[in-house]
């Protein structure tokens, strides 16, 4: 089949050939795929009755594939795009497209033509030529506003198609189309002349050939407008954000167009207020100096006072970023900016009359508070712990080290410092509402805990002892002691809650695993499953369980809609546990029968019913019911007898080819799964599976078999119904499951594999009970072994979820060791399995394996010349993202072994799984380079200037740390006395995010001993547990020594304060009396108290008609004062509209007399890194 040129036959006709061979190609499909169905029929029958037919079938499939082939390849060969014809060889391209043979020589005539037509193609074709038409037709003068706003539509277009014109621009010829456009009396045609310069934007160059246009004036011209010019006020301020996206482009924006935008800030009813505000934020980051000399700071802070913006932590975040160094802060005149954020809370009236602007200043200062920049005055007071129970210790790994809970404790010991207890109890003894009184002694109880268990000693002794209130409830002759007594029981009540919620929270696994092996594994489907409370007795007698059956109003209606529910759940999670009950509720009356009739598939009952979050209910009490009878041999008994595994299995078959079975709508279809409870059964099956007589049960069924075939199919277009089989299987016992779930990680397609390999998690990583530690250890290495296998699948995705789960299994020994044994080779999977391989260097035997390999020793250049420095980004990426970010609920449907992110715990770091064992240290002590990295600290510790050597030292401390955190690491510390000099640091860093950091490493280094006794000594104190231990928190004893910094000046430019004043002497001065006279009120108009005398004296002169406002040297003096001065919105509105429309006309066609002196005075302006004021000369 040849192949057609898109470009000579046109777009229409090669999306009609593509679209055709489309076509064909899903046919081939499909015959092919039949075939294949055929085929694999055929080989189940005998050879002989099927030899012509089977070559017959097996020709047809070559055939089918020789096509799909050949289409496959012509289809690329359409999709392929052709290079688009340059302008200057458009003309000779267009005769040589298509066949390269001549027409005919006899016919000279057709030779022409052809070359003409080919000709005027190409031109049409070229986006040059089109560029170039756009720009001849924007020359046409006295048109309609639709004709110029087409064109320029146009323009825009033709440059979101190809954006490498925007570079072949003549600044020469497109800037006069744009200052004729920006100059239009129409806002529409103004707007998109705005639109159309801002997207032929490139560089910084490119910039400065759009302010050598005089755009300054057209920009401030449009922004000062009312609000009827939306559309060409919403583009000018839309072409001033696009400065930004250029790298340097900020240092392009004018302090004159920034004073615009800040007045457009300060306006209260302008719509455009809060764009005005973010893009005031963006340039505080950017370019602060430009922002302050703007007076941009005030209408940030007063947007923040009031409430009224959206998102006020992005607006703190960018003063944060102030306050981080030496550099930045002396652009602050105080530092006491975000204070006004309290005054809301402190004025009585903001309190009552404006909730909305309560919620906003409390998200802004919990955004201060997360910082070490807002002095480390930081975090929630609520800790991760109190909501999520903490990690349990393994075999040999401690608890995780908890960066939160670490920033948590230094925020309470600063509020109990700051007399929080003190007000908390103020509040409970005096206040008359009953919910406030509730509420603090709630935050009370909530913050003794805490600090019990995050403060040291000397902090949390005086402070649980709760010395005022006690006092308070001693007052026996006092009235008001029994406020005190009730709140002592309430805070000793909230106490015991949490610590019953906690304990709770541990326990259920192990506790599982100690009653019923099989339960162990499968406590999250469980624990979802049988939910409801069992309030009846197992021992009941026969009377009341006959009355109780009757309450179910089971027995006495077929309809399920009349039955109790509620009841029927504490039955079967009751006294149908009991042999004898059981037993009578089988034989006796129906009411067994008519619970199991309701499930089976084809009464078309519970597989009907919608699939809701109430209807779920249905589910975990068919699951329960199936848990109950295997429990009960008579029970078993029945549900071998019983229909409903025979019609579940039959149901299966219709998806298993090799059955024979069809259905025209098969009850486990990808509606009725997604619609109705039919998923349910698949959990039904599982419960069966979580016990061997109900593997017994399947077996016998086949259902095996079908699970088969249905995971080895070759067209997987069923992901649900492969991923309902897989997520609800109980893989304990060794089997048909186990074989099942290991061909679908290896066969199935991409999403399969991974979602198969997540489910491995909880095998690999559960804990077992120490009463079958045999049982616990053969399960994790099954799981061990599938995910080794893992490691090698083709997709990178799957090999990272592997990784990630081998990892977490790893925190036990014995884990760990059989990892090592299963010997993976990760060398193909580079940065993604380096995690891995460092959990193998905390043993012997893994030292020894990667000393093999050769991986130590490169894995140790690496962190040592650049891998420290990345692993300062990402332990704080995750230690804002902890802080910063909600916590978010885990999707409907989502898998229990799926992934859970631990934001804000301390990663793995290659030193300290090296100073695990004593190979390691040894190591460690021959390469010297914790004896560098010690030599850095003390040499650049206190650098406030550069950001590499920052993060550089920064990378040093957490390597010192890390190190120092592991029981070998002693003598390291000892030898080079580096915690001194990381203490200095955290105390005396002018860097806040230095002294962060520090502040993190001295708690990794207080889990050690030998760092708690070296802390002791710099006057740090650590919390311990009830045997002594160090947990890793540690505090100064006085804490202002972590948050001193020195005061700071408020530094300016010194050239630009001399340019801005010699500037605005020039401006307020003219030759001219009357200009004179017009010019001083004019600077006076920014005195409010003179306002109105001078606005009106201004208009007067207005109304006289007179040539002053014609003068474009007076246009200028009038801008260079208000770039110089704070003028409101409605003031420079005001000063702008005194003036004839054709003056700024002659300035940005320079027209005027003084031109010449302008245009030099801007070129030599785009040349300087920051531009000047207005030159009013």
């Amino acid at each position: 089949m040849g192949l057609d040129y898109p470009d000579q036959d046109g777009g229409a006709t090669s999306e009609k050939a593509l679209a055709d061979l489309k076509d064909k190609l899903n046919k081939e499909i499909k015959i092919k795929e039949g075939s294949e169905n055929l085929l694999e029929a055929l080989n189940t029958k005998k050879a002989k009755q099927t030899k012509d037919q089977r070559s017959r079938v097996e020709e047809e499939l070559n055939s089918s594939n020789r096509k799909i082939c050949q289409l496959k390849n012509e289809i690329e060969a359409l999709q392929r795009p052709q290079p688009p014809p340059s302008a200057s060889r458009s003309r000779l391209s267009g005769l040589f497209r298509g066949n390269f043979l001549r027409p005919s020589a006899m016919n000279p005539g057709a030779v022409g033509a052809n070359r003409l037509e080919a000709e005027a193609e190409s031109e049409s074709e070229s986006p040059t030529f089109t560029l170039a038409e756009i720009l001849q037709s924007l020359e046409t003068e006295g048109m309609d506003w639709s004709y110029y706003v087409e064109r320029a539509n146009n323009l825009v277009e033709l440059l979101k198609g190809h954006p490498i014109l925007k570079y072949d621009l003549v600044w020469s010829v497109f800037g006069l189309r744009v200052q004729m456009m920006l100059l239009s009396d129409s806002k529409e045609v103004v707007a998109a002349g705005y639109r159309m310069t801002r997207y032929a934007i490139t560089d910084r160059k490119s910039l400065q050939n759009i302010r050598e246009l005089n755009t300054d004036y057209l920009v401030i011209l449009s922004l000062v407008k009312e609000t009827r010019a939306s559309v060409e006020r919403e583009q000018a301020l839309k072409f001033v954000r696009a400065f930004m996206e250029v790298k340097g482009g900020v240092r392009e924006i004018s302090r004159a167009v920034l004073r615009a935008v800040v007045a457009i800030a300060e306006h209260t009813d302008d719509r455009l207020r809060m764009i005005c505000i973010e893009t005031l934020a963006e340039i505080l980051i950017r370019d602060p100096e430009l922002l302050v000399s703007a007076g941009g700071l005030g209408p940030m802070i007063d947007v923040l006072v009031e409430g009224s913006y959206g998102s006020p932590e992005t607006l703190v975040g960018a003063f944060l970023n102030l306050y981080e160094t030496p550099n930045r802060r002396k652009y602050l005149r105080s530092g006491h900016e975000l204070e006004v954020l309290f005054s809301a809370f402190t004025d009585p009236l903001a309190c009552q009359a404006n909730e909305q602007k309560l919620r906003s200043n409390a998200k802004a200062i919990a955004t201060i508070l997360k910082t070490w920049s807002a002095y480390g005055r930081v975090a929630n007071l609520k800790s991760e712990s109190s909501s999520h129970p903490a990690t349990s210790e393994t075999e040999d790994e401690t608890s995780q080290r908890s960066l939160v809970e670490h920033y948590s404790t230094v925020v309470l010991a600063v509020l109990f410092e700051a007399g929080l207890q003190k007000a908390l109890l103020n509040v409970i003894e005096t206040s008359p509402d009953t919910t406030l009184k509730r509420k603090a002694t709630l935050i009370l109880g909530e913050i003794s805990k805490m600090a019990g268990r995050l403060l040291p000693n000397s902090y949390s002794a005086s402070l649980q002892q709760l010395p005022e209130l006690f006092a308070s409830a001693s007052k026996f002759g006092d009235a008001g002691r029994f406020i005190s007594t009730n709140a002592i029981y309430q805070i000793d009540s909230v106490n015991r809650t949490l610590e019953r919620s906690v304990a709770a929270a541990n326990r259920p696994v192990m506790k599982a695993a100690v009653e019923d092996r099989q339960r162990l594994l499968q406590a999250p489907r469980l624990a979802e499953q049988v939910k409801a409370k069992t309030t009846l007795r197992v021992d009941m007698d026969e009377s009341t369980f006959r009355s109780l059956l009757i309450d179910t109003q089971v027995l006495n209606s077929v309809n399920f809609m009349k039955w109790k529910w509620d009841l029927i759940a504490q039955i079967v999670e009751g006294p149908l546990r009991n042999p004898k009950r059981m037993d009578e509720a089988i034989r006796g009356v129906k009411f067994v029968k008519r619970l199991t009739a309701f499930y089976r598939p084809f009464k078309y009952r519970f597989s009907d019913i919608k699939n809701t979050k109430l209807n779920q209910r249905y589910v975990r009490i068919g699951c329960a019911l199936v848990h109950t009878l295997l429990q009960n041999p008579s029970g078993v008994k029945y549900l071998v007898e019983n229909k409903l595994l025979r019609q579940i299995a039959e149901c299966l078959a219709h998806w298993d080819r090799m059955s024979g079975l069809t259905s025209s709508s098969p009850l486990f279809s990808a509606e009725r799964l997604a619609e109705t409870l039919c998923g349910g059964y698949f959990e039904i099956l599982g419960t069966l599976s979580s016990d061997l007589r109900g593997l017994a049960m399947m077996e016998r069924w086949r259902v095996f078999n079908m699970f088969y075939h249905i995971v080895g199919r070759k067209d997987q277009d069923r992901h649900d119904l492969l991923k309902a089989i897989l997520g609800n299987m109980d893989y304990t016992f060794d089997g048909h499951l186990r074989v099942l779930l290991s061909k679908a990680l290896t066969a199935c397609s991409k999403s399969i594999r991974i979602f198969a390999t997540n489910l491995l998690r909880k095998y690999a990583t559960v804990q077992m009970p120490l009463s079958e530690p045999s049982t616990g250890t053969a399960n994790a290495d099954w799981a061990i072994r599938l995910l080794v296998t893992q490691l090698y699948d083709p997709d990178v995705e799957v090999c990272e979820t592997a990784v990630k789960i081998l990892e977490e299994a790893c925190n036990r020994r014995h884990c760990l060791e059989y990892v090592v044994k299963c010997r993976p080779a990760l060398d193909h999977l580079g940065d993604i399995g380096a995690p891995l391989l460092l959990r193998f260097l905390s043993t012997s035997v893994g030292y020894h394996y990667l000393h093999e390999l050769d991986y130590i020793n490169q894995a140790m250049d690496d962190w040592f010349l650049g891998r420290n420095d990345v692993y300062v980004t990402i332990v704080e990426a995750s230690l804002y993202r902890a802080l910063h970010m909600e916590h978010e609920k885990p999707q409907r449907g989502q898998s229990d072994g799926q992934e859970r992110t631990n934001y804000g715990i301390v990663p793995p770091h290659f030193y300290r799984e090296l100073t695990r064992t004593a190979e390691g240290c040894k190591l460690l002590e021959e390469k010297g380079h914790f004896t560098e990295f010690a030599s850095t600290i003390r040499d650049f510790g206190m650098e406030k200037d550069d950001p590499e050597i920052i993060i550089k030292v920064k990378g040093c401390m957490w390597a010192v740390g890390n190190v120092g955190s592991m029981p070998l690491g002693a003598p390291f510390l000892e030898e080079s006395d580096v915690v001194h000099q990381i203490v200095k640091i955290a105390e005396e860093s002018e860097v806040m995010g230095l002294k962060g950091t520090a502040f993190f490493v001295l708690g990794l280094i207080s889990r050690s001993i030998h760092g708690m006794e070296i802390l002791g000594e710099c006057g740090w104190d650590g919390a311990t547990t009830v045997m002594g231990e160090s947990i890793g928190f540690c505090i100064p004893l006085d804490l202002a020594r972590l948050f001193s910094i020195k005061p700071w000046v408020r530094v300016t430019d010194q050239e630009e304060e001399q340019g801005t004043t010699r500037a605005m002497q020039v401006a307020t001065t003219d030759e001219d009396p009357m200009n004179a006279k017009i010019l001083e009120m004019v600077r006076d108009l920014g005195n409010t108290v003179l306002l109105k005398k001078n606005s009106g004296d201004l208009g007067r002169l207005k109304a006289k008609k007179l040539a002053n406002f014609k003068d474009p040297r007076l246009f200028r003096k009038v801008m260079t004062i208000l770039e110089c001065h704070h003028y409101r919105l409605p003031a420079r509105r005001f000063l702008i509209d005194l003036f004839d429309k054709s003056v700024m006309r002659q300035i940005v066609l320079c027209e005027d007399s003084d031109s010449e002196t302008e245009r030099g005075a801007n070129i030599n302006s785009s040349t300087n890194p920051r531009p000047p004021p207005i030159d009013p000369a």
